[in-house]
């Protein structure tokens, strides 16, 4: 290799180096040591090693550690693996656009995530913070322009597994996945833990669907879109625009009168609060069978960075995911589709797996360490 261009630029010849692009150089010193020069050596060794380990989360590796036990037995609670981001493109700092990957997410695929039903600013609120810094490893701080303090915050990443894609029709049968009408059966650890079938009207958990999965330049008119459609494209737009002001109000009237609104903004608070799509429907049932089905009806608004939006065409195609431990998983049956925009990475292998209600001698899983993850 040639080396003038690295005597040229001594920075980029530590970097080489620590590649293992260019030999080590192990000569002799000229001159007495001092301290001040074997300071300043050490410092630019750390420097060097520091901006490669940064490069290194930025663009090619996602660390994540199993919370739940949503993807037993697939994955278990305290699992540690490394995703790579590169499959699907790493991200550009500073912004939520990503470089070009190496492909699209498939059919399962073990998946991280960015979780649609977190937002992208403390409480939910872009206008009450200002953004400081991005510590890329403990999350974002922010500046909370109302209780004038400091605030950490850092969204969360799910894990599950990509079952359906771009114009997949998928269908959950009495605990059955159907994709474009073919069964696909549990992954090869999977399990279904409850023997119970709720019913649809229930919990969607083991029968929902069929639904086609949206892709990149599809239409959808808001006013034509069921609840749970509505929510779904709702949440599709939120992921794709994370950073435009987003707001709606669902409008029940009964008898041409408002009975209630609806209200929320930015992120949709999935299963952590009353905007569950599935609740929402219950309760409209509740106000139909009150009053009567045909004096109740139901109106969406939407308004994307301060004007109206009757109808939305999607930028990004969309996917699937459900978790292995498909009786024990928050997944998008409940929650609706991940945008592409919002995949972060493809789990690659475990590193570390410890075992939380062992003792301490005997809570490494070392038979873990070092698995591939399919």
């Amino acid at each position: 290799m040639n080396t003038a261009f690295f005597e040229k630029h001594p920075f980029l010849k530590r970097v080489a180096r620590f590649l293992g692009l260019l030999p080590l150089e192990y000569a002799q010193k000229s001159g007495p040591v001092t301290v001040t020069g074997e300071v300043s050596r050490v410092s630019k060794d750390i420097t060097v090693a520091l901006v490669m380990a940064l490069i290194v989360i930025q663009f090619v590796i996602q660390a994540f550690k199993i919370p739940s036990g949503s993807m037993e037995n697939s994955l278990l609670i305290g699992d540690f693996l490394l995703g790579l981001k590169y499959v699907y493109g790493s991200p550009i700092p500073f912004s939520y656009e990503k470089l070009p990957g190496l492909r699209e997410p498939r059919k399962n695929d073990v998946v991280i995530f960015k979780f649609p039903g977190d937002p992208n600013y403390p409480y939910n609120d872009e206008t009450r913070s200002i953004k400081l810094l991005n510590t890329f490893i403990f999350g974002v701080l922010f500046w909370d322009k109302i209780d004038r303090k400091i605030v950490l915050h850092a969204p969360k990443d799910f894990i599950k597994r990509c079952v359906a894609g771009p114009g997949d029709t998928i269908l959950y049968k009495d605990k059955h996945l159907f994709v474009n009408g073919q069964e696909a059966g549990l992954a090869p650890r999977g399990q279904t833990s409850d023997p119970r079938v709720l019913p649809p009207d229930i919990d969607p958990r083991d029968n929902f669907g069929p639904y086609v999965v949206p892709r990149k330049g599809q239409r959808f008119v808001f006013d034509s879109l069921s609840l749970h459609e509505f929510y779904w494209v709702r949440s599709l737009l939120y992921q794709e625009n994370p950073k435009v002001p987003l707001r709606t109000g669902v409008r029940i009237y009964v008898d041409d009168t408002v009975y209630t609104v609806f209200n929320q903004k930015g992120a949709l608070y999935v299963k952590y609060s009353d905007w569950d799509w599935h609740a929402l429907l219950q309760q409209i049932s509740h106000f139909q069978q009150t009053v009567g089905s045909s004096n109740v009806k139901i109106r969406w608004e939407v308004t994307f960075n301060g004007q109206p939006l009757r109808e939305y065409t999607l930028k990004q195609n969309a996917f699937f995911m459900m978790g292995d431990n498909r009786d024990n998983s928050l997944d998008s049956r409940y929650w609706g589709f991940v945008s592409r925009k919002f995949v972060k990475a493809e789990a690659f292998i475990i590193y570390f797996s410890w075992d939380g209600l062992e003792p301490v001698w005997n809570a490494i899983r070392f038979n873990r360490i070092g698995k591939l993850i399919f």
